[in-house]
């Protein structure tokens, strides 16, 4: 059984994420060699680090550390609004390009909502 590294799970979920390096080490607060050497498995990051990590890639610390096998399923989140909940699922049934349509839209809901809170916090 070919089992994954740490630094192999990080360099997947980072490139399915659409994130370079730089990106990556930016939004962790690291310089851009540590995430290559975590890739590389050169260095293992800190706790602290693979808790970053898996947040910002939108996984679990187990499933970072541990893959698959860790019993917690790659996608899987909690969402209390089960109307919310409902109509995400329902995306894997629409085909790629509208898929895209309705991601993108949620995108710039978000970046909307978040741009009104800036304005109204100042």
């Amino acid at each position: 059984m070919n089992e994954e590294s740490l630094g192999e799970r990080i360099f997947k979920l980072r490139k399915a994420a659409k994130l370079s390096q730089h990106q990556l080490a930016k939004q962790l607060d690291i310089h851009q060699k540590n995430i290559s050497k975590y890739e590389r498995n050169e260095y293992t990051p800190s706790a602290l680090i693979v808790r970053d990590i898996a947040k910002v890639l939108g996984v679990t610390t187990d499933y970072l550390l541990f893959g698959p096998e860790s019993g917690v399923k790659e996608g899987v989140i909690h969402i209390k609004d089960r109307n919310l909940a409902q109509n995400l699922q329902e995306l894997d049934n629409l085909d790629d390009e509208t898929r895209e349509v309705v991601i993108g839209m949620l995108k710039l809901a978000i970046r909307s909502s978040k741009a009104k809170k800036l304005l109204n916090e100042n």
